[in-house]
């Protein structure tokens, strides 16, 4: 019994470490007061793998979409906040933030006036999954490399 409760207590502080470390960011989505420019307040926010983000509309009508790279201008995939809409804030899913990487996102009916930002996660660059192989993994390759030599 003893085993057990320890095993737990354990658990529960390596579990909520972590999160109680994350930290909270937020990002004005917003425009000029004489709608000469649009913008993302921070346009470039870096965060810690597990902190949280938060989008805070300000004047304007606006959206927040994931794009697939600092170039594109369209929404494929990924976090979106819905339609349009004056006021309020969105709260970015908390798995967009638990593994390196760099978001890129756009205000949808500002992004050709150059209304995008980026969130940059842990390093920026996604982790790349290491890869082994076995020889016993592809029995077709053994024939491959011995009928030839056989022929010899």
């Amino acid at each position: 019994m003893v085993v057990v409760r320890l095993f737990l207590f354990l658990f529960l502080v390596v579990a909520l470490v972590p999160a109680a470390s994350a930290e909270n960011h937020t990002v004005i989505v917003t425009q000029a007061a004489d709608s000469s420019s649009y913008f993302f307040e921070p346009a470039v926010l870096t965060v810690n793998i597990g902190d949280t983000v938060e989008f805070v509309w300000g004047n304007g009508s606006h959206n927040v979409a994931q794009v697939s790279d600092s170039e594109s201008k369209t929404y494929d995939s990924g976090f979106y906040s819905g339609a349009p809409q004056v006021g309020g804030s969105w709260m970015l899913p908390a798995e967009y933030t638990m593994d390196d990487g760099t978001l890129y996102y756009v205000c949808q009916p500002h992004a050709l006036m150059g209304m995008s930002g980026s969130i940059i996660v842990g390093t920026g660059t996604p982790s790349l999954p290491e890869i082994t192989m076995e020889f016993g993994d592809f029995p077709w390759l053994s024939y491959l490399l011995v009928f030839p030599l056989i022929g010899s």
